[in-house]
Order: structure tokens, then C-alpha cells, then sequence
């Protein structure tokens, strides 16, 4: 089985909110959630459905959650392995219209936030746990998996809080190596 690499993306026009729309009419026609049928959730129908070209693209991946706001759509899904960002690209691209992406697939080290601004996805960091046997009850009863964080600070009171009490990050991850905890940094690998 593939690992799951998790994407949210939000598609976006200031200036344009009727591309916005169309976007949205589009994948309600093209998408169909919680059907028994898992081809019914493909990325890939959206692009067949307005005819976008898929050539070299990889289109491994299932809507799992679709919301729309007037100003923007978010896009929610399981992709195998990487996240699918061409495919987000040539979709802005035929619809006129700008997105931000937010993965994380833990197997394949891979914490990718590409909204800079923080406009839609603020997460610079997020904690992974390796080995929840290893982690102290009064962490693993409040804090989860992939648990996001805006700064480093916020990470550090956080574990303070705990009792792990650190200057850096580097002291502190550290001091998680023990129990299973991994602390990672969001970059952007398309700039």
C-alpha cells in the first residue's frame, strides 16, 4: 500500500470571485464524495471534465472534503506518496486563479506549506510521533499526531508546559528524541 501523502488546497481570487464559483460548480459536477464508487472522487475528473491537459501529471489522489466560501475553495486529499501540486497548478492555471498547499506524509519526510503569507495555512511547524509507547501519558492524552504550531515559540511553551523546558528547538528536540517526538519545519519546496 502506498503511504498517503494528506493535501489541503485553497484556490483563490481576489479580484476574479466569479472563477471562484466556476471552480466550485465544476467540482460538484465532476466530484462526487462519500460514493461507494472511489473513481467517482479522482482529482483527475475535474481535469477531464473541463478538458485540462494531463499529460505528465500525476492525478494519484481522491477528494475526500470540498468547501467553498465565495472567496476561495479548500480541496482536501489522499494522494499516494507525494503531494500533487502540478495538478493544483494546471487547475489555478485553467480557472485564472491563484492556490496555496499544505502537505504532510510523515513516511517520506515530506512538510510542505507554500502559502508564505500565511493567508490560509499559518502552520510552520508540526510535532510527529514516532513511537506513542514512548511518549509520557500527560503528552499523549492531549497532544496528537502531526499537531501543528504557528512558531517556534509556540512549540517551546507548549512543551514547557510539559516540563520539557528549552531554549531552541535544537535543545528541545533533543530532549524529545527519548520519547518518540520529532519536531518538523514546513518549507516550500516550488518557490
Amino acid at each position: 500500500m502506498a503511504n498517503i501523502c494528506w493535501d489541503d488546497v485553497y484556490f483563490f481570487s481576489d479580484e476574479h470571485p466569479e472563477r471562484i464559483q466556476g471552480l466550485w460548480e465544476d467540482l460538484e459536477t465532476a466530484i462526487i464524495l462519500c460514493s461507494h464508487t472511489p473513481e467517482d472522487c479522482w482529482i483527475g475528473n475535474l481535469l477531464n471534465y473541463k478538458k485540462i491537459s494531463t499529460k505528465n501529471l500525476s492525478l494519484r489522489g481522491s477528494v475526500c472534503y470540498m468547501e467553498y466560501d465565495d472567496a476561495s475553495v479548500l480541496l482536501s486529499l489522499e494522494a499516494y506518496w507525494s503531494p500533487l501540486y502540478e495538478a493544483y497548478q494546471q487547475i489555478a492555471d485553467a480557472y485564472g486563479v491563484s492556490f496555496v498547499m499544505k502537505s504532510v506524509e510523515p513516511g517520506n519526510s515530506i512538510y510542505y506549506n507554500t502559502d508564505n503569507e500565511g493567508r490560509y495555512f499559518c502552520e510552520r511547524y508540526c510535532i510527529h510521533i514516532i513511537d506513542e509507547s514512548l511518549i509520557p501519558q500527560n503528552i499523549s492524552n492531549v497532544l496528537e499526531d502531526e499537531a501543528p504550531f504557528e512558531s517556534a515559540h509556540s512549540i517551546l511553551e507548549k512543551f514547557k508546559a510539559f516540563g520539557y523546558s528549552a531554549d531552541s528547538l535544537s535543545d528541545l528536540e533533543a530532549q524529545l528524541e527519548n520519547i518518540g517526538i520529532e519536531i518538523h519545519k514546513f518549507k516550500n519546496p516550488y518557490q
